[in-house]
């Protein structure tokens, strides 16, 4: 299912004297002048976009016109020397059908990552699919590899190496984006949502320096290629959504079943696993299920089930579950992600479950809060799990 998007509104905190909603004012006034009606777009990106500016951040500007020439890149050159400040301004200047032709995977952190000033993007980028969104993320790691690498064999400069790493800010945030469908525009914001080396990466970026030692170096240069290679091996894992069918009921028989006698059987006993593995058997369950439940499954590269998950129409998620051979791939999150993503569009408010032992750190983490511990019965056994809710 395809994200639709909404650019983002920021709120300017401003940490320096500079004051930017003044000048954009400035900006605005002249290039309308110059251009007219053929100003189609004018924002704010980078860190002014988002209110985090430093007093020697660049202005990144994006101006989407009618079209561009390179007379009109000269007019624009000229315009933007004649404003304070011109030393400091960089961004996005394009005409609009170059805009709307785009590779949506590079189109993607700027339409996220802008402010609007007058007009919107939405006629240009209306929406973004996950694959548009994994692109982006694959994109952005493969480039820092391959500068980091060629920093450290060759250039072996420490100012750059530090410049590799606020790029890199922008990877993590996109990564986050793609795992969870949270975007989190300020990246002081990131900090507190990504754990393991993102976090790592962002704590190195926010205080690396370009005076570090040549040990520092190459400690800080192989922590962002191990990182950057992390994520392009593991994005080489194309992952599918669909609706589940009737057809599909002997694979998701086989996934449930696998999934139970593998993963499962680690916190329950193994007569527990057995019995509740068994009900994968049980006539016409399956079928039931579907009629009644919203069913999402995930798919690899080679079209079969890698996992799926349920929903009822009052917000009870019924069932996740993922291959033993497919487990740590976030084929979990993307799932939840999109079930979720379910519920809010029928209204739902509160999502509920009956999480198994094995199940409930992955739910924790994700927003979901114990009710109470409870032992249903499965089929003549009484299986532990737990009554856990989240609201949307």
């Amino acid at each position: 299912m395809p994200y639709i998007m909404a650019v983002p509104v920021f709120i300017i905190e401003m940490e320096t004297s500079f004051d930017i909603n003044s000048w954009i004012g400035v900006f605005r006034e002249k290039i309308s002048a110059v251009f007219g009606d053929r100003l189609c777009f004018l924002g704010l990106q980078g860190s002014y976009g988002r209110g985090e500016q430093k007093a020697d951040s660049d202005i990144d500007v994006v101006v989407i016109l009618d079209e561009v020439n390179p007379n009109d890149l000269e007019a624009y050159r000229d315009m933007i020397e004649t404003l304070p400040q011109n030393e400091l301004i960089c961004g996005f200047v394009a005409g609009k059908k170059e805009t709307a032709g785009w590779d949506k995977a590079d189109m993607l952190n700027l339409v996220m990552d802008t402010r609007p000033i007058l007009g919107n993007l939405d006629c240009f980028m209306p929406e973004f699919s996950d694959e548009d969104i994994r692109r982006s993320v694959l994109t952005g790691a493969c480039n820092v590899y391959h500068a980091c690498s060629h920093n450290f064999l060759h250039a072996k400069s420490p100012s750059f190496l530090a410049g590799l790493f606020k790029s890199a800010r922008f990877t993590v945030r996109m990564k986050h984006y793609y795992e969870t469908g949270e975007y989190i525009a300020r990246m002081k914001d990131l900090y507190s949502e990504v754990a393991g080396k993102d976090r790592t990466i962002l704590e190195i970026a926010d205080g690396i320096s370009s005076g570090m030692t040549m040990k520092e170096f190459g400690s800080a240069s192989r922590d962002l290629l191990e990182w950057s290679s992390g994520i392009i091996t593991g994005l080489q894992y194309h992952i599918t959504f669909r609706t589940l069918t009737e057809g599909d009921i002997p694979e998701m028989k086989r996934l449930f079943r696998d999934t139970v006698l593998s993963v499962n059987i680690q916190d329950y006993t193994e007569e527990e696993a057995l019995e509740w593995a068994s009900c994968a058997d049980i006539p016409g369950r399956m079928e039931k299920l579907l009629a009644t439940l919203h069913f999402i499954g995930a798919t690899g590269p080679d079209g079969k089930i890698v996992g799926y998950t349920s929903m009822r129409h009052d917000g009870y998620l019924h069932s996740m579950f993922v291959h033993k051979d497919h487990q740590s791939k976030g084929i979990a999150t993307a799932l939840l992600n999109r079930i979720e993503k379910y519920a809010s569009g029928l209204g739902i408010s509160q999502i509920t479950s009956e999480v198994s032992i094995t199940a409930r750190p992955f739910f924790e983490h994700r927003g979901y809060t114990v009710e109470y511990e409870q032992k249903p019965l499965c089929r003549r056994l009484y299986l532990t799990n737990f009554r856990m809710k989240k609201d949307l």
